[in-house]
């Protein structure tokens, strides 16, 4: 395949984590079949054993997905969707606000830019993000899965990526001083529901489904709806270093 239109009246493999874009995918693929995953990188398993004709994905995912799995390339499609952070309904007014008042700020004075140009554009980077270096400020409950290159990840046992790096300018800014959870991304979105964190980030594609249950900041960064399809020439079997490559990610 060569263009996301040809997926319509294929199976596609997509995580339930991100059933909420169900509409969507059946506006832009009417005749294709969904198939819905506990795990999200079943998704792309499913695609390599030839269970699926491609797995969804954000554009922004390919070069950290194909390092895991490196017979699959991405078809990204024209379907763009606003990436936000998350509140907890009782998150301290003042956080909310200077997150948003930051992340216009950053939109406009290209800080935005270079940061998605580094760890985005250009994943890996080989820098990590410290936030030991942030002086004592105001404190706030944060939580992310390291397990979501390019936006979080762990270098060296230290965290680095996009959105890791976006919330310590945020901080280093307006002195902040988060206190930091690494949970799975599923725990990220229930500690949120029940105050335990007051804010968390992974890589939300903002819904009018999903506003009904989450606060969510000023969108700062654009991406887009892909699939990640077989590379040409490729077939859905693996070298045995490729299965285990995958099996361990």
């Amino acid at each position: 395949m060569t263009n996301f239109k040809e997926l319509d009246g294929r199976v596609l493999a997509v995580s339930s984590g991100n059933a909420s874009y169900e509409n969507d995918f059946k506006r832009m693929f009417p005749n294709a079949q969904i198939k819905y995953f506990t795990n999200y990188f079943d998704t792309f398993v499913a695609v390599t054993k030839n269970l699926a004709d491609g797995a969804f994905t954000f554009h922004s995912f390919e070069k950290a997905l194909q390092e895991s799995y490196p017979n699959l390339r991405s078809l990204a499609t024209d379907k763009e969707i606003p990436i936000v952070a998350a509140f907890a309904d009782g998150a301290p007014e003042q956080l909310r606000q200077d997150f948003d008042a930051f992340v216009e700020s950053s939109l406009k004075s290209g800080l935005m830019d270079s940061l998605e140009d580094k760890w985005i554009s250009g994943y890996p980077s080989a820098d990590v993000v410290e936030f030991s270096n942030l002086p004592e400020g105001t404190s706030f409950k944060f939580a992310f899965d390291v397990m979501n290159p390019p936006y979080e990840y762990l270098k060296d046992g230290k965290y680095a990526g996009f959105e890791v790096a976006l919330i310590y300018e945020f901080c280093k800014r307006f002195g902040y001083k988060p206190l930091i959870e690494t949970v799975a991304y599923d725990a990220v979105v229930a500690g949120l529901s029940t105050g335990k964190f007051d804010m968390g980030i992974g890589d939300y594609g903002y819904t009018e489904e999903r506003s009904e249950g989450m606060v969510f900041s000023k969108p700062y960064f654009m991406d887009r709806f892909a699939f990640m399809v077989l590379s040409p020439g490729k077939t859905e079997e693996l070298t045995f270093a490729e299965s285990m490559k995958q099996s361990f990610y």
